[in-house]
């Protein structure tokens, strides 16, 4: 009892000291992603994002765009327009615009911060009790796996990345961890197991398509588990038609991931890197980096190689596991699960940097798990009553060594999408609020121009010119302004609708670059 207290306690303060991080680090992100841009965006939108061509735009109409308006209805319905016109499946949307409406008048990073920390926390729960199940309750296991989750420098940016990845991870888990409880606990009921299993089908599809391919690897192995035994062979076409009903009724009640899929350029892009064989070495050399990198400290090829020499050690002295069935099967499953998912998405992800970690996040904890799990377990084979605590010193220094690694990560500055560099160049345009700022878009990629949002919605008015437009550029104020900055798109187009605004507005005797934006480059022109 007095052990179980101290665990509890233990437990308590280590997520206490990770929340404590979390939001720390939250307080340190300043700027956003085009992507997290364009989940406010497509959550709240009213008016549409449509820049005006060759006239001033008021940037209130802009910022208006990414927040719940007060007396505004919730208005999912448009919420779920906008992702039929996009790519994605719109739950994530869903929650997020009811953030915002119960905010109104509000465009903040907290709003997507807290629905990203919620997850963060039932996806470490939802840990703790997977490894608790595979391991009968085994509490330094527990907490390895609960320290190297929190603390990973990966599992912290998809915290920061104001997207569906952590809401992903959480329904990846728990549908995992219903199976797993099934397969210990030897027992499978419909409102305990089938129908659960049914409604996240629902769920995670209606969340990220990447959901399927975590569903396929789990569904499949676990039909040919029961189809295998014949006393759950039956058992196996109703966790089937369970798997397919709750998919079936997701595709029904949004047809439009179907055309996101097969016709969607993310799908095509998908299943044209899935069925490039030439990629193969690259793209899983890529993730294979990262996850070593931004999940395990720099010590995932360490502990795999401890691992190995451990298992061929075992093998060479004939060993066999003394672990029970279930509790095989668990570990089993999870690792086919885990596994398929990082070699899938290895395959069709895009290969942006470091912010493709956020495509293999659900499968991250599960890889500590398995490697926290595994590891003991080998060691283990080599207990006698002389080397126990060597042993568990072992255990521990390695633990102790990845978490170290971790840590210095995050001290390094391996928590992505935090975008400090935007806090000064937002403090820039507040200070230039007043001033003439024109913006020369590309209309075939107006997307573009809403990665700066944050800066431009300092400004009072922003004159927007389509860099196909051959009209003249011939405006009062710009004429009559000594200052006017310029943000234009790179390329010959920018440069010439550029070369012809200074023309057309009565000559400038100055033109310098003052920043490179990720786009565009922002010109100062003076008289």
């Amino acid at each position: 009892m007095k052990s179980k207290k101290w665990f509890l306690l233990c437990m308590i303060g280590l997520l206490t000291i990770q929340l404590v991080t979390v939001f720390w680090f939250g307080a340190q992100k300043q700027g956003f992603h085009y992507d997290e841009y364009y989940s406010y965006y497509s959550s709240n939108v009213t008016n549409a994002l449509v820049p005006t061509d060759m006239e001033w735009m008021d940037t209130e109409g802009i910022r208006s765009e990414f927040m719940a308006l007060k007396g505004e209805g919730l208005g999912l319905g448009m919420v779920r327009l906008m992702q039929s016109l996009d790519v994605h499946p719109p739950l994530y949307y869903y929650l997020l615009r009811l953030v915002c409406w119960l905010s109104p008048g509000i465009f903040s990073k907290w709003q997507g911060l807290a629905v990203n920390i919620v997850f963060f926390v039932l996806s470490w729960l939802t840990l703790a009790a997977i490894t608790k199940e595979i391991t009968d309750n085994d509490k330094k296991k527990i907490l390895a796996v609960c320290a190297l989750f929190g603390f990973s420098p990966a599992v912290f940016s998809g915290v920061m990345f104001i997207r569906m990845y952590m809401m992903l991870t959480f329904v990846c888990l728990i549908i995992l961890y219903i199976h797993i409880r099934a397969i210990t606990q030897k027992k499978r009921t419909w409102f305990g197991f089938y129908l659960p299993i049914m409604g996240l089908s629902f769920v995670g599809f209606h969340i990220h398509y990447y959901f399927a391919v975590f569903l396929f690897f789990l569904a499949a192995t676990v039909s040919l588990y029961l189809f295998w035994n014949k006393e759950s062979r039956k058992e196996s076409f109703i966790y089937a038609g369970c798997v397919l009903a709750g998919l079936m009724i997701s595709v029904l009640i949004y047809p439009a991931c179907l055309g996101h899929i097969f016709r969607g350029y993310r799908g095509t892009e998908a299943q044209d890197a899935f069925f490039d064989f030439g990629n193969i070495g690259e793209r899983f050399t890529f993730f294979f980096d990262l996850t070593n990198e931004y999940v395990f400290g720099n010590m995932l090829i360490v502990l795999i190689l401890c691992l190995i020499l451990l298992g061929l050690t075992i093998r060479v002295k004939r060993k066999r596991f003394a672990v029970a069935e279930p509790k095989k099967l668990a570990y089993l499953l999870s690792l086919i699960v885990s596994t398929g998912y990082f070699l899938v998405v290895a395959k069709t992800a895009l290969l942006n940097a470091e912010e493709a970690i956020r495509y293999e996040m659900p499968v991250y904890g599960l890889l500590m798990v398995l490697v926290v799990v595994g590891l003991d377990g080998c060691l283990h084979f080599f207990e006698s009553g002389n080397n126990t605590k060597v042993l568990s010193g072992i255990f521990a220094s390695l633990i102790c060594l990845t978490l170290v690694g971790e840590i210095a990560g995050l001290v390094k500055g391996k928590v992505c999408f935090l975008y400090p560099q935007d806090k000064e160049n937002i403090a820039w345009a507040a200070e230039h609020k007043d001033e003439a700022v024109v913006y020369i878009y590309n209309p075939s990629n107006r997307w573009m121009i809403w990665d700066e949002a944050g800066e431009l919605m300092q400004y009072d008015s922003i004159y927007f010119a389509s860099s196909e437009n051959d009209t003249v550029i011939a405006d009062e104020r710009l004429s009559e302004e000594n200052i006017v900055y310029v943000y234009a798109m790179r390329g010959d187009a920018g440069e010439r609708l550029l070369t012809r605004l200074e023309e057309e507005n009565g000559g400038f005797s100055k033109k310098q670059v003052i920043r490179e934006l990720l786009y565009c480059d922002l010109y100062k022109l003076e008289r």
